[in-house]
Parts: C-alpha cells; sequence; structure tokens
C-alpha cells in the first residue's frame, strides 16, 4: 500500500465515538489483543489482509490523546482509525500525528441522534457506522 490514512471519528462528545470505534475493532478481529486504556477506550495494532491497521479509540482532550497516536503511528501502520472532537485540542493531535507521519486525513461522524435515543438505537448506529468503516478500511487496503 503505498498511501497511509488516519480515518478519523470527529464528533462532539457522548456521541458515540468510542463505541463505534470498539465495534470495528471487534469486526477486524482484534478484541483478544487489544490494550485496554481506560474504562472505555482501547488500543490495537492488527493485521488486515497483510497490512498493519491500528485503532485508538481514545478522543477526549487531555487524555494524552496525542501520545497514544503517536504510539501507533512509530509501528507505520497503513491505516490508523482513532477519534477526535470537532475542534481543539484532538483534532490539533490528528493532524499533527499526520504531517509528521505523512498520512492522508479522511474525516468522518458516526451517526448518531440530536436528542433522545434508547440503547438498542444508539447501538445499531454505532453498528452501522463501524460496518462503513471496515469497509473503507478493506477499500483502502485492496487499492494496492
Amino acid at each position: 500500500m503505498n498511501k497511509k490514512y488516519i480515518i478519523c471519528d470527529a464528533v462532539r462528545a457522548d456521541s458515540g465515538k468510542s463505541e463505534t470505534l470498539l465495534q470495528v475493532i471487534t469486526k477486524l478481529g482484534g478484541d483478544s489483543v487489544a490494550t485496554k486504556i481506560n474504562d472505555k477506550d482501547k488500543s490495537v495494532i492488527i493485521e488486515v489482509d497483510g497490512n498493519k491497521v491500528a485503532v485508538v479509540t481514545l478522543g477526549d482532550p487531555a487524555s494524552g490523546h496525542y501520545d497514544y497516536l503517536a504510539d501507533v503511528a512509530k509501528e507505520t501502520p497503513a491505516i490508523i482509525v482513532c477519534a477526535s472532537r470537532t475542534k481543539g485540542e484532538t483534532v490539533d493531535d490528528v493532524v499533527r500525528i499526520a504531517v509528521e507521519h505523512n498520512y492522508d486525513v479522511i474525516w468522518f461522524n458516526n451517526f448518531y441522534f440530536n436528542g433522545a435515543s434508547d440503547e438498542s438505537q444508539r447501538h445499531i448506529l454505532n453498528e452501522t457506522s463501524a460496518d462503513a468503516v471496515v469497509a473503507l478500511v478493506k477499500k483502502l487496503l485492496g487499492q494496492n
């Protein structure tokens, strides 16, 4: 794979970023090797179609976000899937990693409700977002 990509879920707080990316880890088969960052976040580097793919679910400001991204970028994965807020420190972290390690950034927003919803509805939206990310990862890896 010639190009390297960061696929970043950039959406406001409490919109399902971590849940969506945890499902990406599961769908890519990385559950058993993922490292727990905190109560809800994980980081993993796994092989997908012969390429390294990193997933970092952490996307909160003042959380060591840049350091976790820098750690996985040192392993030179073809793709890094991560989370950020819509502006500020975490967005700056993603851009900085992209520049420092020569990645193109693909920004997206996972599906989320603007207002109240029940857990099963949120799960459906997060799972659908995760399916789209996994499909994109596989398509990008197939561009050799």
